[in-house]
C-alpha cells in the first residue's frame, strides 16, 4: 500500500529514525487507510521518551500541553505533528484521563490501552519506507507493507465485519473514560457499523458516568454524530 504524507510528518519520522527510534502510525489514520478513505490526521507513536522528543526536536516550536501523558506537538514548517510516547495507562479517577502513565517500548502494550479494536492498530514505519517526491512538492510517498501492520486485537477483522468492539474488558474501558460511550455511538453513526453486544451492554451500564464529562466534549461528539450518514 502506498500513501502520500505531508512533508512535516515525513520529516518528523525521518528525524526519529535518524536518532535511533521506532515510529508507528496509530489510531484513526490506520483505520482510514485500511478502509481506503481520506484522512488528514496522521498521529505518530514512538518509543522515544518525552524528554528525548524535546531534545530531538529542540530546533522546532513545541507545544508541551500533553507532555504529562507523553504527547508533544511539534510544529514543522508551520504544520503541527503529534507524537506520543508508547505508554501504559494507570487508573482514571476522573473518568477521563489517566492519573499517571508508564512509558514502554512495546507497541502492543500501548495498543492495549485504546478504546476499540478498530482503533487499536498500528503501522510500523521502517527507515527508508518513504521518499520525498521532489524539491517542489510538500508531500512524500510512503510504502506501507501489510506485514508491518500490528493488529493484536483483530481490529482488521472487525473493520471488515463492520463491528465496534471494546479492546479487552468493555466495562473497564468505559469506566476509565465515559466519553468512549459517545465515541462508539458517533463511529456507528458515521461508519454505519454495529456495536458488539458486550460493548453495548457496558455502554448502558456506564452511561451514568457521562455526567462527569465536560459538556463541551459531549457536544463535540453529538455534533459529529448527527452529521453521520447512518444516524438513523
Amino acid at each position: 500500500m502506498t500513501l502520500k504524507l505531508p512533508f512535516a510528518v515525513c520529516l518528523a519520522v525521518r528525524t526519529l529514525h535518524q536518532n535511533g527510534f521506532s515510529v508507528w502510525l496509530v489510531g484513526g489514520c490506520v483505520r482510514a487507510l485500511l478502509l481506503g478513505t481520506q484522512t488528514h490526521d496522521f498521529d505518530l507513536a514512538a518509543d522515544a521518551r518525552p524528554e528525548q522528543l524535546l531534545m530531538i526536536f529542540r530546533d522546532h516550536q513545541i507545544n508541551q500541553a500533553g507532555i504529562q501523558h507523553g504527547t508533544v506537538m511539534v510544529i514543522i514548517s508551520g504544520v503541527p505533528v503529534e507524537i506520543t510516547t508508547l505508554r501504559i495507562d494507570g487508573s482514571y479517577s476522573d473518568r477521563r484521563r489517566p492519573d499517571q502513565v508508564q512509558f514502554t517500548s512495546q507497541i502492543e502494550h500501548d495498543l492495549a490501552r485504546r478504546d476499540f479494536t478498530i482503533n487499536a492498530m498500528a503501522w510500523l514505519l521502517q527507515p527508508g519506507c518513504f521518499q520525498f517526491e521532489s524539491a517542489y512538492t510538500n508531500d512524500c510517498v510512503l510504502d506501507l507493507p501489510l506485514e508491518q501492520l500490528i493488529d493484536p486485537f483483530q481490529g482488521q477483522s472487525d473493520l471488515a465485519d463492520g463491528v465496534i468492539r471494546s479492546v479487552g474488558q468493555a466495562d473497564k474501558r468505559f469506566s476509565e473514560d465515559a466519553l468512549r460511550i459517545m465515541r462508539a455511538l458517533r463511529l456507528a453513526a458515521v461508519m454505519g457499523f454495529s456495536i458488539e453486544e458486550k460493548t453495548a451492554g457496558a455502554m448502558r451500564r456506564y452511561a451514568v458516568y457521562l455526567q462527569d464529562i465536560a459538556r463541551e466534549r459531549i457536544l463535540q461528539e453529538l455534533i459529529r454524530m448527527f452529521q453521520g450518514a447512518h444516524i438513523a
